[in-house]
């Protein structure tokens, strides 16, 4: 709380302790992974909060490690898009699905509260079987057939881009939605 209580364009933060990023084992080293109100927009934020938070921790908490010890980062995103197929009962129900759909799935995995969604913590990915929970939550005119899920996300290697279900998580990952498809079969 003290870290969240350091600025108002802090969303949450987490702390990892002895592992980086790529999950190589560092002794000693702690890493807190921000996630920033306007993560959306750039880093700007972050940048401009980076700083003064290390110099702030470092000087009013009891850590009792190095500032070479204390690394401040922003978290990895995963940006999931869904492909989702709908069998219709009436295909003038299609555009009102499709949104439907859309909307479910951008409120869902939007990392950021808001609409009475709760946000996703850091280090917390959700599962296919969540994601179709929730399509099938949304009261429609038509029956979810399908789901395929993609996973892309930027390391030091490049870009990734995997099955949902292939993915390594790690703690620093954070989901963001990404391009969706409604996809509508006639019954």
């Amino acid at each position: 709380s003290e870290i969240n209580n350091f600025s108002e364009v802090i969303e949450r933060a987490s702390i990892v302790m002895n592992v980086d990023r790529y999950g190589k084992t560092k002794d000693g080293m702690m890493y807190i992974i921000l996630l920033m109100k306007d993560f959306m927009e750039n880093s700007a934020s972050f940048y401009a909060v980076q700083g003064d938070l290390k110099k702030h921790l470092l000087k009013h908490c009891e850590l009792s490690i190095s500032p070479e010890e204390l690394v401040i980062e922003e978290p990895m995103f995963v940006e999931l898009s869904v492909d989702v197929w709908v069998k219709l009962m009436d295909m003038e129900d299609s555009f009102e699905i499709q949104n439907s759909v859309m909307e479910a799935l951008n409120a869902y995995l939007n990392p950021i509260a808001e609409n009475g969604s709760k946000g996703w913590e850091i280090g917390t990915i959700p599962r296919k079987s969540q994601i179709m929970m929730k399509l099938n939550s949304i009261k429609s005119k038509g029956i979810i057939n399908h789901v395929m899920i993609n996973a892309k996300y930027t390391d030091k290697f490049g870009t990734h881009e995997v099955d949902l279900d292939d993915l390594k998580h790690t703690p620093y990952m954070v989901v963001k939605s990404g391009k969706h498809k409604v996809h509508l079969v006639q019954k």
